[in-house]
């Protein structure tokens, strides 16, 4: 029945003793050969430890960009660490550190997550002066508003 199968698919020439032998044959993990392991799979963690499934568009920044500079307790601080924009604009934070820092407006309420990592963003719908800083280092930034 099985060779009726095979000439069926046209594989008749495999229906011949060497099939046969190897009906019966399990085959074991000596048989082959040592498989390299899978590379593992690339993690990302984004800004406050979240997963977003759905990626947005980038669109060009509506204002400027705060990053963190310095290697070292004493040298941390924000670059630039005045930023003036108009009322109505973003102020976005970004960074990468061999320390963890975060942003936080306190008179506001406002604060990114922390990590030596991330990115943080703030509109600013009024116009005035708002300190901010880090609290793990206490550096510390202004935002002026026009």
């Amino acid at each position: 029945m099985r060779a009726r199968h095979l000439k069926r698919f046209g594989l008749a020439a495999l229906a011949g003793p060497p099939l046969a032998a190897m009906a019966g044959a399990v085959p074991s993990a000596a048989q082959y050969g040592p498989y390299p392991s899978a590379p593992s799979a690339p993690t990302h963690h984004p800004a406050g430890g979240k997963s977003k499934a759905k990626h947005k568009k980038k669109h060009k920044s509506s204002g400027p960009t705060v990053s963190i500079a310095g290697k070292s307790a004493s040298k941390y601080r924000f670059s630039p660490q005045k930023v003036t924009i108009s009322s109505g604009g973003t102020v976005k934070w970004s960074w990468q550190s061999n320390a963890p820092h975060n942003v936080t407006f306190s008179s506001l309420g406002k604060h990114s997550a922390t990590g030596s990592s991330g990115n943080f963003q703030l509109k600013f719908a009024k116009s005035g002066t708002f300190s901010y800083h880090c609290t793990i280092h206490n550096f510390t930034g202004t935002v002026v508003v026009k």
